[in-house]
């Protein structure tokens, strides 16, 4: 995590595919996320709500849409780590295959 610019990048080796598979913004608060939350439902392209889930020893609260190339956004905001790693194999929702 970097802080300045505020960037979060991860490289995971996938089973599924090869290249990016999606982008994610990491927010800091309830507020952001709330008012990311707001500008991906406004933007008219799929959204999915997935609310609490453990996904990468973490437990966060997130949601998703594709941009309009079709890449997978994930907003999130971490609440702490966990000791479970979540799913091996992340599927992405369906509004963002």
């Amino acid at each position: 995590l970097i802080s300045d610019p505020r960037v979060n990048f991860v490289l995971e080796k996938s089973t599924s595919s090869t290249g990016m598979t999606h982008a994610g913004i990491q927010v800091e608060n309830e507020e952001e996320l709330n008012q990311v939350f707001d500008r991906m439902k406004s933007a008219e392209m799929p959204y999915l709500e997935e609310g609490m889930t453990n996904c990468c020893y973490h437990k966060s609260e997130k949601s998703w849409t594709n941009d309009p190339d079709g890449l997978p956004w994930e907003a999130f905001l971490t609440h702490h780590q966990t000791e479970d790693r979540g799913s091996d194999n992340i599927e992405l929702p369906a509004c963002c295959q």
